[in-house]
Order: structure tokens, then C-alpha cells, then sequence
């Protein structure tokens, strides 16, 4: 009796747990990051993917990240544009300053060589002032163009004196004028010219006959004093007077002519006589050599 109640127990378990199986209809299984369904009673099975909700704020969080990288890369190369932008406007703005510069100092460089120039010009212009104001025996016009401490060298005088002083050298124009006279004419040549520094080439001529006396050369410097230009030095060389070629001719012949003279008459006389015609020989010659001297212009 007993056993048999046992088996019908068994019975009935067993076929409720058959029912049971046969009645799940699915079985779940969960992983951390989704869910897998299944399915019986088809022959096809279907797999579910849920994500969960750390996987959610992870890609939200990965999105920030990425949007936050693409801000900066953004921002970056907002940031090398405007550089390279300020590098462009800077270097613009160093080019017109140098632009600026250059035409500046072009400028300045024309502005100079024109003073250069003028004050060339003007340096040439006082120095043959002088000769004019000279020629034309103006005394005032030479003391207008002469500097009050104005050194003054040539071979007019004599031992080459040096002159210094404005006054010294305006009595050596004055004496040079009275010398000169009305007849004598002086003609200037500028020879060169380097800034403030002015050389000329000049002859002494006759007036009526234009037959030349001398000639020489004058070295000038000329400097700014109180806005005015006026010369500072002078060096004037000459050739000497008994060098002039048609003195030196007449001297010449004159020489010749008395000596033939005495010649002849030595060759005429006596002994004694011709030992007087030595010694006035000997006198001339030396009246010659001081003639010689005499004949030079003297300060």
C-alpha cells in the first residue's frame, strides 16, 4: 500500500516537473553588458543586445571627450590662423617701416648731396668773388669773403712769410692791387673742386697788349662761419717776375751785347786796361745778380 502510494507521488512529481520544463518558455541569462534570450519552440534563435546604464554614461562620457577634442582642435587651429595672421601683419608692417626707411633715407641722402653740391657751388663762387672783387680793386668786396682768422702762404713775399689773421692778409690784397695797377689784368681758371675746397689756375696779363706777366696756381678752403661761407686759407704760388718769358729775353740779350762789347775792347787794350775791364765786368755781374733780386715782387 505504502509502496504504492509512493509511486504515484513519483508519478505525479515527474510529470510536473516534464510540465514545468515543457512550460518555460524561455530562460534569460544576463552578462554585465547585455541580456541573451532565448527562445524554445523555433527553430531560429534570436539574441538581444541591451545595453546597461554604465555603458550609456560611458559613451555619453566619450562623446563629451570627443566633442572637447574637436573644441580644442578647433580652438587650435583658430589659434594658428590668427598667428599666422599676426605674423603675416606684423611682417607687413615691418616691410612698409622698412619701405618708410628706405625712402627716408633716400632723402636725406638726396637732401645732403644737394647741400654737397650747394655748398660746392658756393665754396667756387667766394673763391672767384675774390679774383673779381680783386681785378676790379675792391677792396670791400675781398673783406667781405675773407674769415677774421684766415691764414694766408705764398711766394710773394719774402722767406715764404705766412700770413695769419684778416688783417694781415687783407693789407697783402691791398699792396698786391696798388702793385697791379690799372694795365694788369688777372684771369682765373677753376681747376678742381672737392667740397668745401677749391683750387684755381690763374695768369697776369696786360690790359692793352695782352701780353702775359705770370702765372701760378691758389689753393682755397673755404668753411661756414655765422650762416656765411667765407675762406679760411689760402695758398698762392707764382712764378717769379724775372721769369717771365719777355723779361727774361731783354736780360738775356742786354747780357749778351755787353759782353761781346768787352770782348772787343779787351782785345784793344792794355794790360792794365784790361784788368780795370775785369773788375768792371765782374761789377756788372754782380749788379745783374742783384738785379736778379730786385727785380722780384717784395711784401
Amino acid at each position: 500500500m505504502a509502496s504504492s502510494y509512493m509511486s504515484i507521488t513519483q508519478t505525479m512529481f515527474s510529470s510536473k516537473l516534464c510540465s514545468g520544463i515543457n512550460s518555460f518558455s524561455s530562460c534569460s541569462i544576463y552578462t554585465k553588458n547585455s541580456r541573451v534570450s532565448i527562445r524554445k519552440g523555433s527553430t531560429n534563435t534570436s539574441f538581444h543586445l541591451d545595453l546597461s546604464h554604465s555603458h550609456r554614461s560611458t559613451l555619453k562620457h566619450y562623446t563629451r571627450v570627443r566633442k572637447s577634442e574637436s573644441d580644442w582642435e578647433e580652438s587650435i587651429d583658430e589659434e594658428k590662423s590668427d598667428q599666422e595672421e599676426s605674423e603675416d601683419e606684423e611682417n607687413d608692417d615691418k616691410k612698409e617701416d622698412y619701405r618708410a626707411k628706405e625712402t627716408i633715407l633716400k632723402l636725406y641722402t638726396d637732401i645732403k648731396d644737394r647741400n654737397i653740391m650747394e655748398k660746392d657751388y658756393r665754396a667756387e663762387e667766394t673763391v672767384l668773388k675774390l679774383y673779381s672783387d680783386i681785378k676790379d680793386r675792391n677792396i670791400e668786396g675781398i673783406s667781405e669773403v675773407i674769415g677774421d682768422e684766415c691764414q694766408f702762404f705764398s711766394n710773394f713775399l719774402s722767406k715764404y712769410r705766412l700770413l695769419q689773421g684778416k688783417k694781415q692778409v687783407m693789407a697783402f690784397f691791398y699792396w698786391l692791387i696798388m702793385k697791379l695797377g690799372k694795365d694788369i689784368k688777372i684771369i682765373v681758371k677753376p681747376t678742381f673742386k672737392d667740397g668745401m675746397t677749391v683750387g684755381v689756375q690763374w695768369q697776369l696779363e696786360c690790359d692793352k697788349s695782352h701780353i702775359q706777366l705770370g702765372k701760378g696756381f691758389s689753393f682755397h678752403i673755404c668753411h661756414m662761419y655765422q650762416g656765411k661761407l667765407l675762406i679760411k686759407n689760402v695758398e698762392m704760388f707764382m712764378e717769379p717776375i724775372f721769369h717771365i718769358e719777355h723779361l727774361r729775353l731783354r736780360t738775356m740779350a742786354f747780357a749778351v751785347s755787353i759782353a761781346e762789347k768787352i770782348v772787343t775792347f779787351l782785345r784793344q787794350a792794355e794790360n792794365t786796361r784790361r784788368q780795370a775791364m775785369a773788375l768792371l765786368l765782374l761789377v756788372l755781374l754782380l749788379l745783374a745778380a742783384a738785379a736778379f733780386y730786385v727785380t722780384r715782387l717784395r711784401f
